[in-house]
Order: C-alpha cells, then sequence, then structure tokens
C-alpha cells in the first residue's frame, strides 16, 4: 500500500499543499504527491543539476517519490544513489527512510545497521528505536509463523488497487470493498499511481465461499472523488465510509460520511463533523454493535505522531457525535495509527509502522480492557503480516478466526489485493483400536475387522465408522472439517456381531494444539463360555463381600454392571466357584449363595432380575492356566509341602467370580 495513502487509497489523507512560486515543477509535483509526475521531472532536473548536494537532494526526493507510490524496489535504488552520495549530511532523514525501506523490503541485516546509525544521529527517535526492535524481533516470528492460512481471493482482485473488504448485508452473504478498476464514478486519474479514484463495489459470497461479479455500488455514495474505508451497521441499513474531496487542485481532506437506507436505495450521503479545519483528514471508520462509538483515523492535533487513531461517541439526545478523544499513547506511535476495526466482542484491530512490526504496515489486536479502552497489544504476525504494508483487517459474521484483509505483499494480483485468512481447527483425533476376546486366552488380543465405532459429541455429532483389517479406525478430517472438535464431550460404543458392546468416553474440554487421543477396546465374544471379571472376594466360608481399605468387591461388580448397561439384550450366568477344600456339598452351597449375592447386588444397581441367574459350581469346574494346565484338586496339593505360596495361590485362582452368556435376544417389553 502506498506510503502516500498509509491510508485509505489513492490520495486519501493527503495535506492540503500550496504552490510556491520559488519551487520547480518537479518539487510542486513532489509536495502535491503526484509521485509519477514529480519522478519524470526529477530525472530531466538531475541531468542539469550540478554538485553532490543537489544531485543528493534530487535522489533522495526520487526515491521518496518510488517509495509513496509503493515501488519501493525502485525506491531502494535510488536511497541507495543517494547514500552513496553523501546526502545524509544534509538531510539525516535520508537514513531512517533508508532504514525503513530496506525493512520494508525483508532486508532485516541492512535495515539493522542503517537504524543504529541514525541512533547515533538522534539516540532517542522512537521511530528508529522500534525499527531496531523490528529487526532483533521479526526472525523469531518468520521462524515459527502462526497457523493462521493465508489466501489470495483472485477472483475479486484485479490489477488495480482493491482493498478493506468488509460485509455489506446483515446476513454475512454481500460484501463491499474499495477499487481503482474500471467501473468506477470518479472520472479522475490520481497522480500519484495514475490509477482511477476508487470507489466502493459490492460482491455475493455463497455458502461454498464462491464470489460473486463485483459491481459498483452506484449514486449517491460513489462519486466523482475518493470513496473508501467503509463500515456498515450490523442491520445492513447505515453505511459509514470515507471520502476525499479535491476542487480546483486543492485537496480539501478527508472526511467521514454516513447514509441510511431508504428502500433498497441509499439516502445523500451526510458529513460527521471530525475536524475543525479542510487541513486535517478523518477516515477508516469503524463501530461497535450499538453505534453508540465510532473511532476513526486522523491527523488532527493533539495526536502521538502521524495518524492517530481517535474515538468519538453518539449522543442520542442531541444526535450528534461528541468531540473526539485521543486513544492514547498504548494505541498510537510517532508512527502512524490507521484502519481500525472493533470485532464483536470489543477487541480493536488496526494497522501501525510504528509498533514492533515485520515492515511496512502490520496488522494488531488490542484487547478489550474496561469501556472504551484496549491494551495489550499484539502483533498479529506472519503470515497475516509480511514486510509490505497489511492493513484493513474484518472478521467474518459470527466468527473470531476468520476474514479478510488487504496487503501488497509480493505474489498479488493487483497493486493491494484482498486476502482472507483463517485459523484451522486444532488437529484432534480420536483413534480406536479393537480387539476379540475370548477365553481360551489364544483368541486374546486378535484384531477385529468390521466393528462399528459410534462415536457421539456433546455438540449433538453423531458418526459410524468400521474397523479395518487391523482393528483400527481413526475420526480425523471429514469433508474440509475435522471429526473431532475443542471443547466437546465425546461417548465411543464400540458394536460386533456376536461380541459384548464396549463404551469409553473422550472429552476435549482444555485442550490445546493437536493432539491424538488412543483408545483401545477388547471385545468380549458372547460364545466363549465362561468369561473372567475382576475378582469379588468373600469372608471365609461366607457370602458376605469383602469390603476395607484394601479390597472393595462391590466395586469389582461394575465390571459386569457396566457390561449389561452396554449390552441391553443379553442375559448373563454369574458363576461362583470354590477351592476343592472343604466338602463337596457345603462348597457347592457355598457358591450358589455368593452367585445369589453378586445377583441381588446387580438388581439393586437397577439391572431386571430376569436378566440375571446365579449358578454356584463349588469345586467342580477348577481353573485351567494358559498353558492348558487345569488346577484339579491333585495338583494343587502336590505343592503343599513344596511351595505352600504357590499352593495359596492356585486355591486362590480356583476361587473366582465369573460369567457367561446365555443369551443376546432379550426384550424388556415382552
Amino acid at each position: 500500500m502506498k506510503k502516500y495513502i498509509l491510508s485509505v487509497a489513492a490520495s486519501l489523507f493527503i495535506l492540503s499543499f500550496s504552490f510556491a512560486q520559488d519551487k520547480s515543477k518537479a518539487d510542486l509535483a513532489f509536495e502535491g504527491q503526484n509521485y509519477m509526475e514529480a519522478i519524470d521531472l526529477y530525472k530531466k532536473e538531475y541531468t542539469k543539476a550540478k554538485g553532490s548536494e543537489e544531485k543528493g537532494r534530487i535522489t533522495y526526493r526520487m526515491a521518496l517519490s518510488y517509495d509513496g507510490g509503493a515501488f519501493y524496489e525502485d525506491a531502494g535504488k535510488f536511497y541507495e544513489r543517494a547514500y552513496n552520495l553523501d546526502y545524509q549530511k544534509y538531510e539525516p532523514k535520508l537514513i531512517l527512510d533508508y532504514a525503513q525501506n530496506k525493512l520494508s523490503l525483508g532486508d532485516y541485516n541492512g535495515a539493522k545497521s542503517l537504524f543504529q546509525e541514525y541512533l547515533k544521529k538522534d539516540p532517542s527517535n522512537e521511530i528508529a528505536k522500534k525499527g531496531l526492535e523490528s529487526c532483533n524481533t521479526v526472525r523469531g516470528w518468520l521462524a515459527e509463523p502462526t497457523r493462521f492460512i493465508v489466501t489470495n481471493e483472485r477472483v475479486i482482485n484485479s490489477s488495480n488497487y482493491d482493498w478493506c473488504l468488509t460485509q455489506y448485508d446483515k446476513k454475512g452473504e454481500e460484501y463491499i470493498f474499495s477499487s481503482s478498476r474500471e467501473g468506477a464514478n470518479g472520472a479522475d486519474t490520481d497522480g500519484t499511481i495514475n490509477e482511477n479514484y476508487t470507489d466502493f463495489f459490492v460482491t455475493r459470497r455463497d455458502k461454498e465461499g464462491k464470489w460473486g461479479e463485483p459491481k459498483p455500488l452506484g449514486l449517491p455514495i460513489n462519486s466523482e472523488y475518493h470513496e473508501g474505508a467503509a463500515v456498515v451497521n450490523s442491520k445492513g441499513n447505515v453505511i459509514y465510509f470515507t471520502r476525499c474531496i479535491n476542487e480546483k487542485k486543492q485537496n480539501l481532506g478527508c472526511d467521514i460520511y454516513f447514509s441510511e437506507k431508504r428502500g433498497r436505495n441509499w439516502k445523500e450521503p451526510e458529513l460527521i463533523k471530525l475536524k475543525d479545519s479542510s487541513i486535517y483528514s478523518v477516515g477508516h471508520p469503524t463501530i461497535d454493535r450499538r453505534e453508540q462509538i465510532l473511532i476513526f483515523a486522523s491527523d488532527i492535533p493533539g495526536g502521538q505522531g502521524g495518524k492517530d487513531l481517535w474515538i468519538t461517541t453518539y449522543d442520542k439526545r442531541e444526535k450528534e457525535w461528541s468531540k473526539p478523544v485521543n486513544l492514547g499513547s498504548e494505541i498510537n506511535t510517532k508512527g502512524d495509527e490507521l484502519f481500525p476495526y472493533l470485532t464483536d466482542d470489543g477487541d480493536l484491530y488496526f494497522s501501525s509502522n510504528g509498533h514492533v512490526g515485520m515492515g511496512g504496515l502490520d496488522i494488531f489486536k488490542a484487547q478489550s480492557i474496561g469501556d472504551n479502552k484496549w491494551g495489550k497489544i499484539e502483533n498479529m504476525k506472519a503470515p497475516i503480516n509480511s514486510f509490505r504494508d497489511d492493513y484493513g483487517i474484518t472478521m467474518l459474521k459470527r466468527k473470531s478466526d476468520q476474514g479478510f484483509f488487504t496487503s501488497n505483499r509480493d505474489g498479488g494480483k493487483g497493486g493491494d489485493d484482498i486476502y482472507s485468512f483463517m485459523y484451522p481447527e486444532d488437529e484432534l483425533r480420536i483413534t480406536v483400536k479393537v480387539l476379540a476376546s475370548c477365553d481360551p486366552v489364544n483368541e486374546v488380543g486378535k484384531p477385529l475387522e468390521g466393528a462399528t465405532v459410534n462415536l457421539t459429541g456433546s455438540d449433538g455429532s453423531t458418526v459410524k465408522l468400521k474397523t479395518d483389517d487391523q482393528g483400527m479406525i481413526t475420526f480425523d478430517e471429514v469433508g474440509g472439517g475435522r471429526y473431532i472438535k475443542k471443547d466437546v464431550n465425546y461417548t465411543i460404543v464400540i458394536e460386533a456381531k456376536n461380541h459384548l458392546n464396549a463404551k469409553d468416553k473422550r472429552s476435549t474440554f482444555g485442550v490445546e494444539g493437536n493432539k491424538t487421543f488412543y483408545h483401545e477396546f477388547e471385545l468380549q465374544k458372547t460364545d466363549c463360555g465362561e468369561i473372567n471379571m475382576p475378582s469379588v472376594q468373600y469372608v471365609f466360608g461366607s457370602a458376605e463381600f469383602i469390603n476395607n481399605e484394601d479390597v472393595n468387591s462391590a466395586d469389582s461388580l461394575l465390571y459386569l454392571y457396566n457390561i449389561m448397561l452396554e449390552n441391553p439384550t443379553i442375559v448373563a450366568e454369574l458363576q461362583a466357584h470354590t477351592d476343592c477344600r472343604g466338602s463337596d456339598t457345603a462348597n457347592q452351597s457355598l457358591s450358589q449363595r455368593r452367585a445369589q449375592a453378586c445377583v441381588d447386588y446387580l438388581v439393586g444397581k437397577g439391572i431386571q432380575r430376569d436378566r440375571l441367574v446365579a449358578k454356584g459350581y463349588g469345586e467342580s469346574q477348577p481353573r485351567t492356566l494358559q498353558d492348558g494346565t487345569v488346577l484339579t484338586c491333585d495338583f494343587i496339593t502336590e505343592f503343599k509341602a513344596t511351595d505352600p505360596k504357590k499352593f495359596e495361590r492356585y486355591h486362590q485362582l480356583n476361587r473366582r467370580t465369573t460369567f457367561s452368556i446365555l443369551r443376546t435376544d432379550y426384550n424388556p417389553n415382552k
């Protein structure tokens, strides 16, 4: 974007000027910011110039002219020539301008050296100090850019200057932007860059993000003068915009106008009086949702330097805007602050070349810290910012991480282009692995292909996917978005034919950054026979559960309780076994009472009684180990004398509570 605009577009924020009789035509064109004309005239003057000082002065002016037109590479060549002509002896500011040009070309080493040189001449210069700090800071930003994705909106950009796109209607389907393309009302050509005066154009954007053909807004908003940098209220029936009037070769400064909609047409715009003299300019309006405050950029007296941001409030009773108040030194600098934008949350975005940045204008965010107060300034960094001019940020309707901005960075279609940006969703994934489990143990751990994984989110989302031949499935990307989102509670249910269902939960609340959550399930086959479960321990010789600090047998039954809940169609046999010590009759009776105690506990938790069968097997079904060893009484007795610990352990393994699936067709309604 042109430095002479550091504001709107061609000629906005230009001060009025006079034509002194003792100045050359080139100087008059330069002071009138007709830079292209000035360059041609200076080239002719240079051939006649005598002495290194005059040649240096003309060369410096040519550099400033190229810089003002945003021809940064050409400007750099002439800054270098003026510097080599030693013109900084007569005009030290050449060093500072040359340093800033280096910054806008991304030559941070060259800029750093020049900023250091200038600070030796003027140690307190804030612009030079901030420039030097930028050179020392920006490398870290480039090494670790933010995750924003930036895209040139080439469909609506032209080979001219297109900038400051913002929402035009209340639905968020239409957008308005400024452009110097063909079709504008302004018949004059801006002498700075030989472009048409800028006007507003309107375009539509469908739900797929496709743009319609931009069309000029027309009268009475567009006029023969410059129009740019608009904002439309949330209802879509009031527009605030910048207009810069030039008459009889005099720039009357820029002002903010507003217009109300009558039906489909706009009424004649009315001036909002915010300044006392036409030698100053105001522009780049932004409003809050209630249209009670208006923030704008201006060079009116009382600022921090350059262009500043100011605020005014609306008095409904008097139907007028209050006297503007400067936003203060935390926001404003010795440089330029321009293009403010207020979000629905009250945060303030703006562009500046006075804060620590990457070069040219950078986009900054200031958090709302109270009524009409902002602070905690944050540079948006790369890739939103570049070493060129980046400005005019706006957000999509009801979005805080998607929107548009303008830039003249390399690779654009025209002078200034409109870019979109979005912050990609955190890459959250849930990976599920499903294994088949059954006794005997040699089938445990076999991947289960074709299992259905049901994922349900607290945000109302539901999806079903099936596992692959490795028993795996990952919930990742889907249709340009992602299955797993932040701040959602998920329930995972696994289903497979002839297997018990399994269930788990996962929350993404408070999760930051990319992350994969891994869940592994072992589905029990329903035709396995005896299925082991966590140990349920009893008082010796009794059906009373042991519940103390070390053992909570009732909690062990929650394993089966959860299975019954997750599989509402199964009927299970709850089986109790004893070791072989004691009589067969006593062990059979004891095991039956223990099995019944387990059933009674589960019924008390809400499981239907007719879904449970208590069965005591006494000592009749000793356990089989993984190696095929059967823990019969004779086998265990052999260790009584040789290995008492193993003797007790094998007896304990036989004292167990298990279950098996009798049916999978239970229907509570029958």
